[in-house]
């Protein structure tokens, strides 16, 4: 059966102890990648004879795993489904590569202040594990790839608390190889997209995210559309502007800002994009407040039913927020960008002529900066 990397994708992430599972396509260190980097250690000629391995263990479950279920397979008796014992037996082997790669271990402290800061997750928060899921809200895989009868949500990302590494799962024999003359030595592979996800992740290296944007687009852009890291000005920049050019499942802009909480379902805020937004607005380039307004318009004007009322209060409101004040400061400088001739909450006051008392009734969703945006409306409807 042919192995696929299950794309990570869409929404914001929780962790929950093993009950589901994820899949990586066969990927080994490829001496063709686009980018040179320094930091990686040709492997050895030699057979490793570390880490100490079960090695009978090890092969029984390169060939299950030689029958893992994919999207285009008919389930028969020897289909394989992996499960935690699988990841378990991957993690010294994973240890061992990152080492060969020349990776610096983490302490403990970097590995549990970085996993919150991407994944928005303490990790002493499970106590009963070593091993968790960093699972996103929907689950979800790229279309066309999506396993209809796995018991398993697949394409998450794993954290190993005790080695101090993330990682997705990885098949056995891309991890492993045995001597073909001595069944008893092997040598362990470096994997080149896992040490700088690693890398990455841990440690922020430019390097390791350009590699990743160049080479595995879809691992890297999952941090940002499934697990909401957006305090990468570069990372979001992939995303937002190049990321639909490839052939990936498309993404739009409001979804990257508006999403449900995994376990309380409540609508949230990715307030990082929104900043992008402002950051990247100017008097010739008003593009992703086009976008962004055109959202506004159709749930103020409940065009969509997936949003309760105050929903759509909220979100009325931030895009306000944050769209009026660049429309204030650019509509009236000369340049390229095209700005309509009225805003969107002046329109859709016009529409919904109590829809400013609203917002105000909803304290401004605590958003300081719509006060001044409302009263200028106001000023507008008056005039």
């Amino acid at each position: 059966m042919k192995k696929k990397r299950i794309i990570l994708l869409h929404c914001l992430a929780s962790i929950v102890l093993f009950t589901s599972y994820g899949f990586c396509k066969k990927d080994v260190l490829n001496s063709d990648k686009k980018i040179n980097d320094e930091y990686m250690i040709i492997p050895p000629t030699n057979m490793d004879t570390i880490p100490p391995i079960n090695i009978n263990t090890i092969k029984k479950y390169i060939a299950l795993q030689a029958n893992t279920y994919t999207e285009a397979d008919v389930i028969v008796d020897d289909t394989y489904f992996p499960s935690k014992y699988d990841i378990e037996l991957t993690c010294p082997l994973i240890q061992s590569s990152l080492r060969k790669s020349g990776y610096k271990f983490p302490d403990d402290s970097t590995f549990r202040d970085r996993i919150q800061r991407v994944f928005s997750w303490d990790v002493n928060s499970v106590d009963t594990t070593n091993l968790v899921i960093i699972r996103g809200l929907e689950g979800l895989v790229g279309a066309g790839e999506e396993v209809q009868y796995c018991p398993f949500p697949l394409g998450e990302i794993f954290a190993d608390k005790e080695r101090n590494i993330i990682m997705p799962f990885i098949y056995l024999d891309d991890l492993i190889t045995f001597d073909e003359t001595n069944g008893n030595q092997y040598q362990i592979n470096q994997i080149k997209w896992l040490y700088h996800l690693n890398q990455y992740v841990m440690y922020g290296s430019g390097a390791s995210r350009t590699y990743l944007i160049q080479n595995e687009p879809e691992l890297i852009g999952s941090l940002l559309i499934k697990y909401g890291y957006d305090e990468d000005d570069r990372l979001n920049s992939f995303v937002i502007y190049d990321y639909n050019k490839l052939n990936l499942p498309s993404i739009k802009l409001n979804k990257l800002i508006f999403y449900r909480d995994p376990d309380t379902r409540e609508l949230q805020v990715r307030k990082g994009i929104l900043k992008f937004i402002i950051s990247h607005t100017s008097k010739d380039n008003n593009d992703l407040v086009q976008k962004l307004e055109e959202f506004g318009y159709g749930v103020g004007d409940r065009y969509y039913d997936n949003y309760s009322e105050d929903e759509r209060l909220m979100i009325v409101a931030y895009i306000a927020d944050t769209i009026l004040p660049l429309y204030f400061k650019y509509s009236d400088i000369a340049g390229k960008a095209d700005w309509n001739p009225g805003t969107m909450l002046y329109n859709l006051t016009v529409r919904e002529p109590d829809l400013l008392e609203k917002i105000k009734n909803k304290n401004y969703f605590g958003l300081e900066g719509l006060k001044e945006v409302v009263r200028r409306t106001e000023s507008q409807l008056i005039h």
